[in-house]
């Protein structure tokens, strides 16, 4: 989905989602399929984005100096890759089970999950 703004709520099964330069309100649910988000600009615009995928791979894309609150969690074994310039500045909690990162200065718009897949933040 590109360039969506509106009311999105997406499912799928065994097969990849990927937004880029959405905005509004928007539930997204992978099960055995990947999460990729593009973020844009310098905030969500809209009522927020909640991206959830169990056994699956999430990543996400991040622009320097984005401002809306991001929480990005992982529950399991799956690798966590926080690369983007916004993860130096992330709140961090860890342990063996649960990883857990925040950033941005808004209120948070944008949540994004999994269970048992890897996290990579670019």
């Amino acid at each position: 989905m590109r360039g969506c703004t509106g009311e999105l709520d997406l499912s799928a099964e065994n097969g990849p989602v990927s937004l880029e330069e959405n905005g509004g309100k928007q539930k997204v649910m992978t099960q055995n399929g990947p999460i990729t988000i593009e973020l844009n600009g310098n905030n969500w615009s809209g009522a927020g984005l909640e991206a959830h995928a169990t056994n699956g791979p999430v990543t996400l894309r991040v622009p320097s100096g984005y401002q809306s609150g991001v929480v990005l969690e992982s529950d399991g074994n799956g690798p966590f890759s926080c690369r983007a310039s916004v993860c130096n500045e992330g709140r961090k909690s860890w342990d063996e089970e649960h990883k857990r990162v925040e950033f941005g200065a808004g209120p948070t718009l944008v949540r994004v999950s999994t269970v048992n897949g890897p996290v990579t933040v670019r």
